[in-house]
């Protein structure tokens, strides 16, 4: 996945105080940016969801995913088969 990001500005719903912020931001940095490499990760940023459209839709999409994988839900692959011919790939974590 890391072929479709460079110099990527990475944005978050806003949670967590000012120190977990931070650490996040420093993790995901130094997990996807390696030594002497490219690029991925310019910048990250956290935003409230309430007023970011795309934030809204990503929650959208990790929810519909997270259904999929309840077995007690009827509807659990009903809007995962609408959305899954976009997917590149589904990593459940930890491992």
């Amino acid at each position: 996945m890391e072929q479709y990001l460079e110099e990527a500005t990475i944005v978050i719903d806003k949670c967590g105080d000012r120190g977990f912020q931070q650490q996040l931001r420093v993790y995901l940095q130094r997990k996807v940016n390696l030594p002497g490499g490219l690029r991925h990760v310019k910048k990250v940023k956290m935003e409230d969801s309430r007023s970011n459209n795309l934030l809204q839709l990503a929650d959208m999409i990790c929810g519909s995913v997270a259904r999929s994988f309840l077995p007690d839900k009827e509807d659990r692959l009903t809007y995962r088969n609408i959305i899954s011919h976009r997917e590149m790939g589904i990593q459940i974590w930890p491992r």
